[in-house]
């Protein structure tokens, strides 16, 4: 299914993938971040060493010259000296055994240090020649990209998006011989745009996953705008008098203290949650009886009947399969009365306090994908199942547990797309 990333700009979207690459390579460092590139760092920033080649996928033959390379090859020089090569590369060897992960094995062979990390599927190799054959070489062998901290970003994203979701069907080599050759690229949108189109993935893909769907993004980087949208949605479904209901339940609650032996009772239903939707969540009155010989369905009957008597002439009154409901005409106003036993009132208080105390995020969440249940999907979801997953979750942001809700329930997007087109 193909979804349209909703972001304002390019801007925005190379904005985001900056945000996510930069949390991979702050999280897990030496897991994405590019082989290839760090060992050109190491070279350059620890031995000074500027003269640099990327290896080619061929064997090159020139005079008495024979060098076999690789995509991940890097040939140096520095001076023609035979016994300050081999010290330096000694200095090189010892240095990477001292920064790279337990299991990776180093060999060295006359002017070439051969590294095998144990995650990787090729040999990366350091390769010295003398100057004069480093200056035969640069026709034919590439120079090294002068962008490579934005290949090394698109690499982790790619290798991140590779593990996570692609089941590492591409070797982590692969993808950053595939980088480092489309040097020419200015932003990370193009890096994983191309990789998509010559990968034959559908159009945005991975670009979407990394922003939509990536855990590495977590609640320090809420999507602003949309946050602002759910946010102003939410405040406005939740704007409704409650002097009316506040009325009518003092009213219900007195007449049942006055005519039965009521133990405890309380507000109940969304109006009590606090995850009413303007013009929709009814209140509910759910009472219990401590001390009583009567059974539920005697409880039931009297309930009714006190009802009915006291509030007749002015309202509905339907007998239910748990509760009795009073429409009151004037108001257009309806609520439920539910005799509870004592254990199962208890429970329902529990259950009706995790939601009212919960954060406002929460229930508003709640109050959104209610709104959409309701609305869109024909009351399919049942409002305890809602409540039950976003108060199992610790999302900081509406847009997190409306969107993870979707990917839940099979939905995908169309939860959040959906509430974005309603008009605020």
């Amino acid at each position: 299914m193909l979804r349209l990333i909703r972001l304002d700009s390019f801007d925005e979207i190379e904005k985001r993938l900056e945000f996510i690459s930069n949390k991979i390579l702050e999280v897990y460092s030496n897991q994405y971040e590019s082989k290839f590139i760090s060992l050109v760092n190491l070279l350059i920033e620890e031995f000074g060493i500027t003269n640099i080649l990327r290896g080619e996928r061929k064997l090159f033959y020139v005079s008495n010259l024979n060098i076999k390379s690789n995509p991940l090859d890097l040939v140096i020089t520095f001076y023609n000296e035979k016994n300050l090569c081999n010290k330096i590369l000694d200095e090189i060897c010892q240095e990477l055994k001292n920064r790279s992960p337990s299991g990776t094995n180093f060999s060295i062979t006359e002017n070439r240090i051969i590294i095998n990390f144990q995650d990787e599927k090729a040999d990366y190799s350091i390769i010295y020649v003398p100057k004069s054959e480093f200056e035969n070489l640069i026709p034919y062998f590439q120079l090294l990209p002068d962008n490579m901290d934005l290949l090394n970003k698109g690499i982790a994203l790619l290798k991140y998006w590779n593990e996570n979701e692609n089941y590492s069907l591409h070797y982590s080599h692969n993808i950053e011989y595939y980088i480092i050759s489309n040097k020419w690229v200015k932003n990370l949108y193009t890096i994983i745009d191309n990789f998509n189109y010559d990968m034959d993935y559908e159009h945005l893909e991975i670009t979407e996953w990394l922003i939509y769907k990536s855990d590495i993004i977590g609640e320090e980087y809420i999507l602003v705008e949309e946050e602002k949208l759910l946010t102003k949605l939410a405040n406005r479904l939740a704007q409704e008098s409650q002097e009316k209901y506040d009325s009518r339940f003092i009213s219900v609650v007195n007449t049942l203290q006055n005519n039965m032996q009521v133990s405890e009772v309380r507000r109940g239903g969304s109006r009590a949650k606090l995850t009413y939707n303007i013009g929709k969540g009814d209140l509910d009155i759910i009472f219990t009886i401590v001390n009583t010989t009567k059974t539920h369905l005697e409880i039931f009957e009297e309930t009714k009947k006190t009802l009915e008597a006291n509030f007749g002439k002015i309202a509905t009154i339907t007998p239910l399969r748990v509760s009795v409901k009073l429409h009151f005409i004037d108001d257009n106003l309806d609520i439920d009365v539910v005799y509870l036993p004592y254990s199962e009132y208890l429970t329902s208080v529990r259950d009706l306090l995790k939601v009212k105390e919960t954060s406002k995020i929460r229930r508003d969440a709640i109050r959104l994908i209610k709104f959409w249940n309701e609305e869109n999907n024909q009351r399919r979801i049942t409002p305890m199942d809602i409540e039950k997953t976003i108060l199992s979750w610790n999302y900081n942001s509406l847009y997190n547990n409306i969107v993870q809700f979707g990917e839940l329930n099979g939905f995908e997007m169309m939860v959040y797309f959906w509430l974005e087109k309603q008009k605020i």
